[in-house]
């Protein structure tokens, strides 16, 4: 040949420029498809991208993402696992800091109206978050955890209203004393926690289905979705199981706690909390000192709760008195709410002096 090729080599030339054809054009599709495109891994499955279709081949893995804004780092906890892959949940108040005293910025604030779900708590928590959030757009997509459990106070004064929802595993008296006392921190029940999970799913799914427009949800992805509910609804049902188990011989027991936000807990599983600052974390008065103290030294207590997100001193105070640890639990934690609430039943196991529980199953 003129240009000293053989056949061989113009050969293995032709195979070479094929492949380079198919990458080229295999990286315009995947630029074309855009970020909008990213695949979801199905809950419960270890591969990174593709999802086996009706007909058993693999096809590209359908995310419809999800954009969510939530007032506390519980509330991410609770929906995260829900959330179709590649979703994106924003959180107000930031780890460390009480719910109580944060005022989120203008800017935190529009980011409600960009959202596709706005998880808040209600029951006077986040004052002025659930009206600049319905005012971001369509007040369908802010879901407020007392209005899905059926929980709030009356206007009139009266009783807790149930909104017509069966009782599931809320009890009523349950939810009678501690809602209409104007306790809103229910996430810390883990009956309560798993029932919301349960609720919020139908929001999620709905929410990607609107997503997804006019074509819905394949197959696939209703069976991601609903494997993701199943996971989660069985490790709260495990988390539920754990709390129940330890906390039964302390039934009757006091707590010794740094702000009134336990009540929901303690009312699950029959303790009682004697609170040093009040549900709003204001100063500690001379009164709830005294009745701190008093309850460490009746019960014979072995320990006192501090919280992460509020000074240490007036729990400290107690102990110093009375010579016992101080122990700290944490309402909020830092979004991932199993590793919350065991961190708590761990500190609970050990100031109480009961038995540990088995741990996850």
């Amino acid at each position: 040949m003129g240009n000293g090729m053989t056949g061989a080599t113009q050969r293995g030339w032709g195979w070479r420029a094929l492949i380079a054809g198919v990458a080229l054009v295999a990286v315009i599709t995947v630029w074309l498809a855009g970020p909008g495109s990213v695949t979801a891994r199905p809950a419960g499955q270890a591969g990174a991208g593709a999802v086996v279709g009706e007909g058993g081949g693999a096809e590209a893995a359908l995310a419809v993402p999800l954009r969510v804004v939530t007032s506390i780092p519980p509330l991410a906890g609770l929906i995260r696992p829900l959330l179709p892959e590649g979703s994106q949940c924003q959180v107000l108040v930031p780890p460390g800091s009480s719910e109580h005293a944060f005022e989120p910025a203008p800017g935190r604030i529009a980011q409600l109206g960009q959202a596709d779900l706005v998880l808040l708590v209600g029951l006077g928590l986040e004052p002025g978050l659930e009206t600049a959030a319905r005012r971001g757009g369509g007040a369908g997509r802010v879901i407020v955890m007392a209005e899905v459990l059926g929980i709030g106070i009356s206007h009139g004064g009266g009783d807790v209203h149930d909104a017509g929802h069966q009782h599931d595993h809320v009890h009523e008296a349950d939810a009678g004393r501690c809602a209409h006392s104007g306790d809103a921190h229910v996430w810390l029940d883990p009956v309560m926690a798993r029932l919301y999970v349960e609720r919020v799913a139908a929001h999620v799914a709905r929410a990607s289905r609107e997503k997804a427009g006019p074509a819905g949800l394949s197959p696939a992805q209703a069976q991601d979705l609903e494997a993701r509910r199943t996971a989660a609804l069985e490790a709260l049902g495990a988390l539920e199981a754990d709390y129940a188990s330890a906390l039964a011989p302390a039934r009757g027991r006091r707590l010794v706690v740094a702000h009134d936000a336990w009540g929901w807990l303690c009312q699950r599983y029959g303790l009682r909390s004697v609170a040093v600052q009040g549900r709003d974390a204001d100063e500690p008065t001379p009164g709830s000192l005294v009745a701190a103290i008093e309850a460490v030294r009746t019960d014979g207590l072995r320990a006192v709760f501090s919280e992460r997100q509020l000074s240490a001193r007036p729990v400290q105070r107690v102990a110093a008195v009375t010579g016992v640890e101080v122990l700290t639990l944490d309402p909020l934690g830092d979004g991932d709410y199993l590793a919350m609430m065991r961190a708590n039943l761990a500190a609970l196991v050990r100031g109480l002096g009961l038995a540990a529980p088995a741990g996850p199953r």
